[in-house]
């Protein structure tokens, strides 16, 4: 018997869930388990689903899952969670699931910026484990949330290389059985962006010194 599925067992059993004679009767149901995983700072308007993190933290906002079973970081089971970018930010979460489950191949993405460089990387893979009617999902991987962008090479030099890639500035949903997985990386303004916010500063410098002029010429 895996480790993982001795962990569900004691937690089923520890709130009163039965698993005797292979029956579900009295099996708890998870609801359907959900992760958001939010790289978006408060000052960039946060996240979608209402979160936002701190700088130089990611946040893990999470439900539906095993409680004593998940965990993000090695930080307690709390949502939501926020974890440092110091390095990979593992994760690890455990479900029930009402339908049969399936596994998925791991997934690295890597989010790019329009000139190429990578903001955050996404690594995850899900298994299913138990059987018999009574089948457990686990979803585990790993976020990297970059200060600075970098190459796809300097990436490869660690050993990081990606199966496929999705914007730095959008959703990325991944799904497994019964959960629904979001990502939002996080948003920098593109370059035309900037250029309009730089103008418009300038601006408002330059009008300064004339309404002061107008001004004086009025008191004259």
């Amino acid at each position: 018997m895996s480790s993982s599925l001795l962990r569900v067992m004691i937690a089923l059993s520890a709130s009163g869930a039965c698993l005797v004679g292979g029956s579900s009767q009295g099996f708890a149901q998870s609801a359907g388990a959900s992760l958001f995983i939010c790289d978006v700072p408060a000052t960039a308007g946060g996240c979608v689903n209402g979160t936002s993190s701190r700088k130089g933290f990611v946040t893990f906002d999470f439900s539906g899952f095993l409680p004593g079973d998940s965990f993000v970081g090695g930080l307690p089971a709390t949502s939501p969670a926020q974890a440092a970018e110091t390095g990979k930010i593992d994760f690890s979460f455990s479900w029930q699931t009402s339908s049969p489950g399936t596994n998925t191949p791991e997934k690295t993405i890597f989010f790019t910026e329009p000139n190429g460089l990578v903001a955050d990387v996404l690594d995850y893979t899900s298994s299913v484990f138990g059987g018999a009617g009574r089948d457990f999902m686990n979803i585990s991987g790993y976020v990297i949330s970059l200060a600075t962008p970098v190459t796809v090479a300097a990436l490869a030099a660690q050993g990081i290389t990606p199966t496929g890639s999705a914007s730095a500035t959008g959703l990325y949903e991944f799904t497994a059985t019964d959960l629904t997985g979001t990502f939002q990386p996080g948003l920098v303004p593109e370059l035309p962006t900037w250029s309009l916010l730089a103008l418009g500063f300038l601006g408002l410098g330059l009008a300064a010194p004339r309404a002061s002029r107008k001004r004086v010429c009025a008191a004259a």
